[in-house]
């Protein structure tokens, strides 16, 4: 067996946990730097009190992919149920200004470029003002 081989592929797995370590290390800064920007945003508005950083970071990671593909692809049928709430009034759903409020302050951290959509879908809705 060659000598150099080992040290070949000891040295090919380093470099790769280096840039894993490096793409994992950037990922968790974009997370954090998002979550700080959503927690100052709210506390801002006087949104989501209980915000923090870690959950914000929890809850969205560094992209909101949960949120922000929804309002990029178009809501699906069941999404608007899901959102809005079923239009024979069997389900009604409790939306509140501030939870609109929060919820826009998630797209424009996380997905600016898909305000106009979300837009769209909350001037549907008919919100009560919340008491705090």
């Amino acid at each position: 067996m060659n000598v150099r081989r080992p040290r070949l592929v000891a040295a090919a797995i380093g470099a790769v946990a280096l840039s894993l370590a490096a793409a994992c290390s950037t990922d968790d800064e974009a997370a954090r730097s998002k979550a700080e920007q959503l927690v100052a945003a709210t506390s801002d508005a006087g949104v989501a009190p209980r915000l923090t950083v870690e959950v914000a970071e929890a809850l969205y990671g560094d992209d909101a992919a949960a949120l922000c593909d929804v309002f990029e692809d178009g809501l699906t049928s069941t999404e608007q149920l899901i959102l809005l709430g079923n239009p024979s009034g069997r389900r009604h759903k409790t939306i509140t200004d501030s939870s609109i409020e929060y919820a826009e302050l998630v797209v424009r951290t996380y997905c600016p470029d898909v305000i106009d959509e979300f837009h769209d879908v909350v001037t549907e809705l008919d919100p009560f003002e919340s008491t705090g």
